[in-house]
């Protein structure tokens, strides 16, 4: 999905911006990271990062550090992952994309006009929905 079809499912006003605030939650580690260089230039933020060129983006790697950016600043989408730090297939709880999904569902007026899942971990990402029952699975949003 593209910022304008994005921008489209915000809002039917023709006069949407195209340059849209767009938090990502996903373990993938930005492609500069020197914390992580085995991991550098990842595939799935290099496609996300070419898919949004031209708007803010901000990635997070962790749910707590997802909260902080819903709580504290203005976002017109969000794109969560619900495996994070590294694991896959995980039970939700503390520390997944879930915990974010919650943290959503329970603070309605910080969520985004727009909401997607991307995570492959379907029981995972099926909580998340049922959280969240308005965001828009997409698990390959990236591509």
């Amino acid at each position: 999905m593209n910022p304008k079809d994005i921008a489209r499912q915000i809002s039917e006003d023709p006069d949407v911006p195209e340059s849209l605030r767009i938090l990502i939650l996903d373990d993938d580690p930005h492609p500069d990271d020197p914390e992580n260089p085995a991991k550098a230039g990842q595939f799935r933020i290099k496609q996300f990062n070419r898919k949004f060129i031209g708007n803010i983006v901000k990635w997070v790697m962790t749910a707590e550090e997802a909260i902080a950016e819903l709580a504290e600043n203005d976002w017109d989408a969000v794109f969560l992952d619900h495996d994070l730090g590294g694991e896959t297939y995980v039970e939700s709880g503390p520390g997944t994309g879930y915990e974010v999904a919650v943290w959503l569902e329970r603070n309605p007026d910080r969520q985004p006009a727009q909401i997607f899942i991307h995570s492959l971990n379907t029981s995972g990402r099926d909580r998340m929905k049922a959280a969240l029952p308005k965001a828009v699975i997409a698990p390959f949003a990236w591509k």
